[in-house]
């Protein structure tokens, strides 16, 4: 994708920032809110990370590529970022696509699970405070009731 950090960054925070910061994250309350919610989600879902108040010029990559439906190779890129994990000696680092990727091991593999495997919840739900909506971001999402 050729596309500048700076143009990344107009578009996901619906121009209220026109550089990407030069100590290399964004603040997370300059996103529009279509963004914030991409934000969680990714946080939650796809590439988990412990800066949820800041953006890396990755992550904000990945959702402007979701949230303008740009042609990604996804395989590609969840296969770059498993291989990425695989090679770190950090301790306590989220993995990647976590639900993804147990799902394609559980299919290639459906007798890895044992009787004592039980399912379980998601520790913390996916919750959107209310100012997300009351005009904290800057809306570029209509709301209809």
């Amino acid at each position: 994708m050729e596309i500048t950090h700076n143009d990344i960054c107009k578009e996901i925070t619906a121009i209220q920032v026109k550089k990407w910061p030069i100590k290399g994250n964004l603040v997370s309350r300059k996103l529009s809110v279509k963004y914030v919610v991409l934000h969680k989600l990714e946080a939650a879902n796809w590439v988990p990370t412990n800066h949820t108040s800041t953006i890396a010029i990755g992550l904000g990559r990945f959702i402007y590529i979701v949230g303008t439906k740009i042609n990604f190779n996804f395989g590609s890129y969840v296969f770059k970022q498993t291989v990425k994990h695989s090679q770190t000696f950090a301790i306590k680092k989220s993995i990647a696509f976590q639900s993804l990727i147990c799902a394609i091991i559980r299919n290639q593999h459906p007798g890895i699970l044992v009787s004592a495997d039980v399912a379980s919840r998601r520790e913390f739900p996916l919750n959107f405070h209310y100012k997300l909506l009351a005009g904290s971001h800057v809306p570029d999402i209509v709301l209809t009731s």
